[in-house]
């Protein structure tokens, strides 16, 4: 028993990757093959029994936890604790993390094709496998768990605020269940092509913030360079007014429901504009560094590397009124 014990503790991480790999893969493989399952005609039956009108409005709101508002007022809690901590490093992975598990989610949706169910009880669009919500919450919200756990907090209030995190997190799951706008093969899929992501995510993340970087790790020029992004979102003052346009132009698309060539415009769009104001910052940088005293030629070199950004940024609104204009007033 000791030993499966610590052969447990040290590779829980593998065990639950295998878990989550084999679930996914399992309902995956019987939706592509035959759409309707029986175990979500079984579940569905059971939960119809408990429908009123009370638990639908409770279902309603539930679902609606992992919302464009909602997450953007998270990103705009996190950022502000972040000035408040002077510990800006989880910022651009929480930002991250949500583009990446959105854009994840289009592909498999897209993938497998699944019409959603019948008889919904709020109005929803697109396809049904995997859930989106199920997919979202787990990545959004196990991100902040993780966090909790990698932050200086009392042990208790750490366990507390995990356990309603993750509370919340199967209660969104549950909701779409009960709301009929997803299978529970849905869910559960959602849920863990999340875990799996999640793993990885986590892993990346700290590699890269220099937790457990090894003296001749491969992932050290990834290490530096994102240092170098939380350098430039720190002292940069255009880069965060980039990022919080960003994190609105992604609360919008989610309200909007934008198609997944847009996504991908605007994701692309998106880092023209960031990467061209860190090329700015760093010509800015050097030119600082190599003289001191007015130059024609460093004006020249300071004032084209900004209108550079300036040309990308004003064709980026032109592309995203373009966008959302239609969708919000035709």
């Amino acid at each position: 028993m000791k030993r499966i014990k610590k052969y447990i503790e040290k590779n829980y991480k593998r065990i639950i990757l295998l878990l989550m790999s084999i679930i996914f893969i399992v309902f995956a493989i019987r939706v592509k093959k035959n759409p309707g399952l029986k175990i979500d005609d079984d579940i569905y039956s059971f939960i119809h029994g408990f429908t009123s009108d009370n638990l639908t409005n409770y279902f309603k709101l539930i679902s609606n936890m992992i919302s464009g508002p909602i997450i953007g007022l998270m990103v705009i809690i996190s950022i502000i604790v972040s000035y408040a901590k002077k510990n800006y490093k989880y910022i651009p992975f929480i930002i991250g993390n949500i583009i990446i598990i959105l854009g994840l989610n289009l592909i498999l949706k897209n993938i497998y094709s699944r019409p959603r169910p019948e008889f919904m009880l709020i109005d929803e669009y697109g396809y049904s496998f995997p859930s989106g919500h199920a997919m979202v919450s787990m990545a959004f919200y196990g991100l902040f768990i993780y966090i909790l756990f990698h932050v200086k907090m009392n042990k208790h209030l750490r366990y507390i605020l995990s356990g309603l995190i993750f509370v919340l997190i199967a209660m969104i799951g549950l909701s779409r269940i009960y709301l009929h706008v997803h299978y529970f093969s849905d869910v559960i899929a959602g849920f863990a092509v999340s875990v799996i992501y999640l793993i990885f995510f986590t892993k990346f993340m700290k590699i890269i913030t220099g937790n457990g970087l090894k003296k001749e790790s491969m992932f050290k020029s990834f290490y530096y360079a994102f240092r170098g992004i939380a350098t430039g979102f720190k002292q940069e003052r255009n880069m965060q007014v980039h990022i919080f346009i960003m994190a609105s132009v992604i609360i919008f698309g989610i309200l909007l429901k934008i198609s997944l060539i847009e996504w991908m415009i605007c994701i692309i769009l998106f880092g023209l504009v960031i990467s061209l104001e860190y090329v700015n910052t760093a010509i800015e940088s050097a030119v600082d560094v190599a003289t001191t005293k007015y130059h024609e030629k460093a004006k020249i070199a300071k004032d084209t590397a900004a209108s550079a950004v300036l040309v990308v940024s004003i064709v980026s609104v032109i592309v995203g009124l373009m966008i959302f204009i239609p969708k919000i007033f035709f």
